[in-house]
């Protein structure tokens, strides 16, 4: 079952990595495979609190 802890978490761990990301963007090339890396991953986690999200407010 997915709760509003774990959703807010991964919302959170999203954030996180936005400014990592950013952080890293500042000092690297938009080209740089550090970037694409984290940029994908980040990604990754986007698609999967949406997909949290989607199916708690089917389930409420």
């Amino acid at each position: 079952m997915v709760t509003v802890t774990v959703i807010e978490r991964l919302l959170s761990i999203i954030e996180y990595r936005k400014k990592e990301l950013t952080q890293l963007a500042l000092s690297k090339d938009f080209h740089d495979p550090k970037i694409i890396k984290q940029s994908q991953e980040l990604d990754k986690l986007i698609y999967k609190y949406q997909t949290l999200s989607l199916y708690k407010s089917r389930i409420s």
